[in-house]
């Protein structure tokens, strides 16, 4: 295990970018930022931070990195300011870099809209920041330093007769996005290319036309994020009774595509419930499970869900600093688990009901539990960060680490080969 520490710093967010050092090697950057401001860079391997970037005013809340090129990330903070940066590729072995802030992007409504999710969109080369009252996208075609603050070009305006907050956004596909909108009790489907068609000139507010609803729980449980695995077209998103939603869109995906503007309304594939397990043993007697696991037996909420990308793991992170791994059985497997998990009366693995599914394999039937104290918050105290193992799930360069974020350190934790095989 290594670990990186600020005794100063609470991290909120972080991103993965893999990019090639001297000697074409192939090598993964981590950056992080929080309450200090600054966006850290470091080198993983060598547990090394090797820059500092200096340009937020705020704490940063959201950063991803450009899908194609590997250097420019873009970041937001609680104060609806977005930053494009170039990060540079460092020298080795002294690890000097030369970053550049290219522009600096707004959005209106300063005091009401934290930047909560960033995508970018490169086939059509707008920059999403999903804010709590609202989405905006800048047109970025020309990453040259711009020295003017510029506002949105659009305001995606959704079509609710109340104020709404939307806490999550993520990208399905080259032209499809999803979000949630808190107390809808759904999570949605929009098609960014019908958007394109619908403005004219240069509108600056264009309404989003759904295409899609995705069958959820309805709670005013606020951050809870909604995650994508985009070659699968899997959807997933926890909720405020320790459970996993997990949605299968493929089948849909054709038809966000085409001209068309059927809808649909889908239901998850599966529900993979709060597990009925146990730290040391019996239920009862288990002074950790009472006071850490369930908190008097209430179930966490699950704050954020990420999936690898064969679709074999699940890895989610709970409001009470729980981490918790999923993963799925091939069905000549699970007899197998069936008798074990029968034989072990302490086995800290929960085992549901398989469900039958596509080659997808977007089921899983059994979990472990590991406790992580003092995971970071994303907005405040009460609400876990999503840890970088799930990154790490998302990125197949990244050497089988992952990492757990605490209020002032972020821990790289070597999993086992087998894990992601």
């Amino acid at each position: 295990m290594k670990r990186f520490k600020h005794m100063e710093e609470e991290f909120y967010t972080i991103a993965w970018t893999t990019v090639e050092v001297e000697g074409s090697k192939r090598t993964n950057i981590l950056a992080a930022a929080g309450r200090m401001h600054e966006i850290r860079l470091l080198h993983p391997e060598q547990l090394v931070c090797y820059a500092e970037m200096k340009g937020h005013t705020e704490d940063v809340t959201a950063m991803i990195f450009h899908q194609t090129q590997s250097t420019i990330l873009f970041s937001g903070d609680s104060k609806a300011s977005v930053i494009v940066w170039d990060i540079g590729i460092p020298s080795v072995p002294d690890y000097k870099t030369r970053y550049q802030l290219l522009m600096r992007l707004r959005c209106p409504r300063l005091d009401v809209n934290p930047v909560l999710n960033l995508v970018f969109l490169p086939h059509y080369a707008y920059l999403i920041a999903g804010c709590e009252d609202g989405l905006f996208a800048w047109k970025i075609t020309d990453l040259r330093l711009e020295k003017r603050e510029r506002e949105p070009d659009m305001e995606l305006k959704l079509d609710f007769n109340h104020e709404v907050c939307i806490d999550a956004l993520a990208q399905l596909s080259d032209n499809a996005l999803v979000l949630k909108v808190v107390e809808s009790g759904e999570i949605m489907v929009f098609d960014f290319a019908s958007i394109l068609e619908r403005r004219k000139g240069l509108q600056r507010v264009v309404p989003i036309e759904m295409r899609g609803h995705l069958l959820w729980q309805k709670t005013d449980e606020i951050y809870i994020n909604v995650s994508v695995r985009q070659n699968l077209g899997a959807v997933l998103c926890g909720d405020n009774e320790g459970s996993i939603w997990i949605y299968d869109l493929d089948p849909y995906l054709d038809d966000l595509h085409s001209s068309s503007r059927k809808r649909f309304h889908v239901k998850p594939i599966k529900i993979l419930e709060w597990p009925e397990c146990s730290v040391q043993g019996n239920r009862d007697e288990d002074q950790q499970l009472k006071e850490s696991i369930t908190s008097g037996f209430r179930n966490p909420v699950v704050n954020s869900v990420e999936m690898s990308s064969d679709g074999y793991y699940l890895a989610a992170v709970t409001d009470n600093n729980l981490v918790c791994i999923w993963r799925y059985a091939p069905p000549q497997q699970q007899q197998q688990y069936s008798q074990i998990i029968q034989q072990t009366t302490t086995s800290s693995l929960h085992q549901t009901t398989p469900m039958q599914h596509n080659s997808n394999q977007l089921t899983a039937i059994n979990s472990s539990i590991v406790t992580v104290p003092n995971v970071a918050s994303i907005i405040n105290d009460d609400t876990s960060s999503t840890i970088a193992c799930m990154e790490l799930l998302n990125n197949t360069n990244t050497n089988n680490s992952s990492i757990a974020l605490k209020s002032n350190a972020i821990e790289l934790v070597t999993t086992g080969q087998h894990l992601l095989e």
